[in-house]
């Protein structure tokens, strides 16, 4: 497992360049207000759309300077290293079975016994932005099905986790990494959720050794949600709400 997890950069690295992105990220959020972008004339899946790129270029943007631009580093450094079609279905299952078991505990104590959680607080549906049409709903598979996922593996369990892990070892690296991961999703009514979903998705990459079946496991995920809520909102079909989060 050490050769896997040492990745050229280090956590000071991650650290320095995840600071960066978090300054700039103030600053642009004080100036999004200041500005007024809610009252920007556009559409909301327009508003959604800028906003994901404006977010992901400020995080990115530091960690390829510092990072990428720096140790030049392969795809098998960034954790793309080959693994099976069944190994992958193996642990993409696994780990999905195991978060739908965890979310079913927490979530019947949480319903049964009227607890109020903080940070565990069903996530707020993006149907609304994309049901509109069929154009929006490409837009939004493309955003949250696809881009997003990938996006968000390469960064935190192929930049963050591998240095992480190989500093602190996997239990405390994958605690960090999810932290970091559960953080960035902002607003965090749904911390908890994210963040064992982001324990689960570390657990994964660590066993398997390969970022592989954590980008089909989010891609699955985010599937499975973004379905649920455009179903949900045209009136297909009616169940409860899930403590199920997309990331």
């Amino acid at each position: 497992m050490k050769k896997y997890f040492q990745a050229p950069w280090t956590v000071q690295d991650i650290l320095k360049s995840s600071g960066i992105s978090l300054l700039l990220l103030v600053a642009s959020f004080v100036t999004l207000q200041y500005l007024d972008f809610t009252s920007l004339k556009a559409a909301e899946h327009t508003k959604l759309f800028i906003g994901f790129v404006i977010q992901w270029i400020i995080i990115l943007g530091p960690a390829a300077f510092l990072i990428l631009n720096k140790y030049k580093p392969k795809f098998s450094d960034l954790g793309f290293t080959k693994i099976g079609i069944f190994q992958t279905i193996k642990h993409v299952l696994s780990a999905y079975l195991l978060y739908l078991g965890i979310n079913f505990i927490v979530s019947t104590i949480v319903i049964y016994s009227g607890l109020k959680i903080p940070g565990y607080q069903i996530q707020e549906s993006l149907a609304p932005v994309f049901d509109s049409s069929t154009e929006t709903i490409i837009l939004g598979v493309l955003i949250v099905v696809i881009a997003a996922p990938i996006i968000e593996e390469v960064f935190f369990r192929g930049l963050i986790l591998r240095p992480m892990v190989n500093k602190l070892g996997s239990k405390w690296g994958s605690v960090a990494t999810a932290l970091m991961f559960s953080l960035l999703h902002i607003p965090w009514q749904s911390f908890i959720p994210i963040f064992i979903l982001g324990m689960i998705i570390n657990y994964t990459v660590v066993r398997s050794h390969s970022l592989w079946p954590a980008i089909v496991f989010h891609i699955i995920n985010n599937v499975l949600v973004f379905t649920l809520q455009i179903l949900i909102s045209k009136n297909i079909i009616s169940i409860e709400p899930l403590f199920i989060s997309f990331t």
